[in-house]
């Protein structure tokens, strides 16, 4: 319990100290200038994740995207599907850092724009392995690393909210360690935790142009 309240205090901090000098220093411009965009995405959840992503522009095309990920999960007791709880506990972190091009005048003509990076994520689950008649707890640890290529298209609803679209290629390798006699339990599907593989990225992002 004690790593899992320090991975979140730390996944906090970084947010503050990403967000709030942005509002700080986004005061004397109007609202809604666009040159910090900090954004969710939705999809993560599905993972058991959260991820928040922060942009800054560098110049008029040019912009930097990073996105931290937090990975919080424990099973219920009186939970009993095996699809869904193919573990016990997962513990997790990663980033993601892209460049994002906007051709021609930049961001603020049609919002189409080409991104390309470079993502890092760790994990640290337990679960249990069937052998014979008998459960045997296991663990595993994976660092997964990765590289992605993605178009998008970035929709403003109003001076300060948008929708951002996207989708793209991308290529991942993970490092097991596990004490398990099958240790390729989450390397089924290129979502899974420990995957190895060529990827499809297709994704929204819910964010503030500030």
């Amino acid at each position: 319990m004690n790593l899992k309240n320090n991975i979140l205090r730390l996944f906090i901090v970084f947010l503050s100290a990403i967000i709030l000098p942005s509002a700080t220093f986004g005061q004397p411009e109007k609202t809604g200038s666009g040159k910090v965009i900090v954004s969710f995405v939705p999809q993560f959840l599905i993972n058991n994740g959260i991820r928040i992503d922060y942009d800054r522009q560098i110049n008029e095309n040019n912009w930097l995207q990073v996105a931290p990920q937090f990975y919080l999960r424990e099973r219920s007791s009186s939970s009993d599907n095996e699809f869904t709880d193919r573990y016990n506990s997962l513990l997790g972190a990663g980033l993601h850092v892209y460049h994002r091009y906007y051709p021609g005048k930049g961001a603020g003509i049609n919002g189409v724009y080409l991104s390309y990076g470079l993502t890092c994520q760790f994990f640290n689950l337990q679960y249990d392995e069937k052998i014979m008649t008998n459960s045997v707890e296991r663990y595993s640890k994976i660092t997964k690393t990765g590289a992605e290529i993605n178009i998008g298209k970035m929709v403003k609803i109003s001076n300060l909210f948008i929708v951002d679209f996207y989708t793209g290629l991308g290529f991942k390798y993970s490092f097991l360690k596990s004490d398990a006699k099958e240790p390729k339990r989450f390397d089924n599907f290129y979502t899974d935790y420990g995957y190895t593989g060529n990827i499809l990225n297709l994704g929204v992002r819910i964010g503030l142009a500030l």
